[in-house]
């Protein structure tokens, strides 16, 4: 049987203080690993389109149901950084339209 990789995200809001006292936290009990700088684009669709570059790659990635469901099943096509722009041309080609930026 193939094993499933599931990722577990927690999301929320806090405030300033919050966030300096959790970074100061992490700066003296966590190991740096790596840096990284993502650009991601939206698409307009029903489903959760989405395009996304950083410095080890590039990805079209696809998520199952919407935003706030409980769980989603994720796609994902990996690809070389240089295949971004081609990648979502080619999905603005299939009109999508891109709803932004992030």
């Amino acid at each position: 049987m193939q094993e499933k990789n599931i990722e577990v995200e927690i999301r929320s809001f806090i405030s300033k203080e919050k966030y300096e006292k959790l970074l100061e936290f992490l700066k003296e009990n966590a190991e740096f690993i790596k840096e990284d700088l993502q650009e991601t684009h939206y698409f307009d669709c029903d489903e959760d389109l989405r395009i996304q570059k950083n410095k080890f790659g590039s990805k079209i990635w696809f998520k199952y149901g919407k935003i706030h469901d409980d769980a989603r099943e994720e796609l994902e096509i990996k690809m070389n950084e240089d295949d971004f722009d081609k990648a979502k041309k080619y999905l603005l080609q299939l009109v999508f339209v891109q709803k932004l930026n992030g």
